[in-house]
C-alpha cells in the first residue's frame, strides 16, 4: 500500500527533489512546495507525464507561519485527500554562533521547526481520514550537539524527539511518522550551510540524495519510526548514543571546524 496524495516540502532539488520522484514512480499524485516555482513546474510537468498522475504546485516561503494554514485551505478548497506529508523542507548555516546573523538563525528555526511543526499539526485533520504516511526529514546531526553547528544540530534533535512521540501517539490512529536522518548527501545543502571545508572528509560517509530518499520512503511504508541510511551512518548514530556525552560533542565538533 502507497500513499495517493503526497505533498512534499522543499521539492525542488536534493533529497527533497528525489522524494517526489520516488513517490511518483510508486503513483502517488502530488502536491509540491517550494518557494522556486519554475523549477517545481518543470519537475511537477516531468513526473506528470512520466508517471501518469496528478502533480500540482504550490509557491511558498514557509518561514511565514501563515503559509501551512494556507496551503491546507487550498487543499481542502480542491478536496484532495491528503493521506502523505513529507517535511523535508529545511536548511543550516556553519559557523560559531555569534559570528552567523541571529536573523540566519531565527530564519532556519522557523522552518526547520516551527514550519514543520506548524504543517502536521494543520494536516493532521486530513491525514486522520484514512491511512496516512508523515515523514519527516532530520539529519545524523540530530544525535548530537555539534559546535559551530549548534543551532542546526539542535533543531534537527528537535525533529527527531517530536517525530518519534508522534509515532507513539499516532500510530493508534493509523497514521505512521517517520524521521529520515541522512548523512552527508549530495545535493545543494553543503553549499549553502558553507561547509565546503569538510567535502573531502564527508564523502566517505556520502551518500545520493535518491538513496537516501529511497531509504526514507521504504522506511515509511514499512511503518519504521527511524530510518537512518547508510551503514557509517547508522553505526555513528548508534556509538553516539552510547558514548560518554561530552567526547562525541568534541568528536563532532572537530569533524565540523
Amino acid at each position: 500500500m502507497s500513499p495517493k496524495f503526497s505533498i512534499v516540502t522543499g521539492a525542488s532539488s536534493g533529497i527533497g527533489l528525489a522524494l517526489a520522484e520516488i513517490l511518483a514512480e510508486k503513483k502517488s499524485n502530488l502536491i509540491l512546495v517550494a518557494r522556486r516555482i519554475d523549477q517545481l513546474e518543470i519537475l511537477a510537468k516531468k513526473l506528470s507525464s512520466q508517471h501518469g498522475i496528478a502533480c500540482y504546485t504550490f509557491q511558498s516561503d514557509l518561514t511565514n507561519r501563515s503559509e501551512a494554514q494556507r496551503l491546507k485551505s487550498w487543499c481542502e478548497e480542491k478536496k484532495f485527500p491528503i493521506d502523505c506529508l513529507v517535511n523535508n523542507a529545511g536548511n543550516g548555516f556553519w559557523g560559531e554562533f555569534e559570528k552567523v546573523s541571529i536573523n540566519q538563525h531565527l530564519n532556519m528555526l522557523d522552518l526547520n521547526v516551527i514550519a514543520l511543526t506548524n504543517l502536521t499539526g494543520e494536516f493532521y485533520p486530513l491525514l486522520k481520514k484514512q491511512k496516512s504516511w508523515v515523514l519527516n526529514v532530520a539529519s545524523t546531526a540530530a544525535f548530537q550537539a555539534i559546535p559551530t553547528f549548534a543551532a542546526y544540530a539542535a533543531s534537527k534533535s528537535y525533529v527527531l524527539s517530536f517525530s518519534r512521540a508522534l509515532y507513539h501517539e499516532w500510530k493508534p490512529k493509523n497514521i505512521t511518522v517517520t524521521t529520515l536522518c541522512p548523512g552527508p548527501t549530495k545535493s545543494e545543502f553543503m553549499q549553502q550551510a558553507q561547509l565546503s571545508h569538510v567535502d573531502k572528509i564527508a564523502a566517505f560517509f556520502e551518500a545520493s540524495a535518491h538513496s537516501v530518499a529511497l531509504s526514507g520512503i521504504k522506511g515509511m511504508l514499512k511503518n519504521k519510526p527511524e530510518v537512518v541510511p547508510g551503514f557509517l551512518n547508522w553505526m555513528g548514530s548508534k556509538l553516539v548514543q552510547i558514548s560518554p556525552r561530552y567526547l562525541s560533542e568534541i568528536l563532532s565538533g572537530k569533524f565540523f571546524h
